[in-house]
C-alpha cells in the first residue's frame, strides 16, 4: 500500500529578494511538480550563518549556503 502522507521539509535560503532564496523557491517549485507527497517550506534567513545555526538546531532540513563557509557538526555538502 502506498504511502498517502506528505512530508513537509524547511529548506533556509537567505533574504527574499537574494539569488539563494530564488533558488530556493526554484527548487520548491520543480519538487511540488515532480513529487506531490514533498512539500518544502523555503524560509527567508539572514543568510548562510543564520542557516548553519538552523541545522545544528534541527530547526532546518536543509539549507543553501555559501560554498567558502566552514560546515557545522551537522552538514553536509552537495553543491549544484
Amino acid at each position: 500500500i502506498a504511502s498517502h502522507r506528505t512530508t513537509h521539509l524547511k529548506l533556509d535560503c537567505g533574504e527574499p529578494k537574494g539569488e539563494s532564496y530564488i533558488l530556493g523557491k526554484a527548487i520548491a517549485k520543480v519538487v511540488s511538480q515532480n513529487n506531490p507527497k514533498l512539500d518544502i517550506s523555503v524560509i527567508a534567513t539572514s543568510g548562510s550563518d543564520e542557516n548553519f545555526e538552523q541545522i545544528e538546531k534541527g530547526e532546518a532540513d536543509f539549507a543553501i549556503v555559501q560554498a567558502d563557509l566552514p560546515g557545522g557538526r551537522s552538514a553536509r555538502t552537495v553543491a549544484v
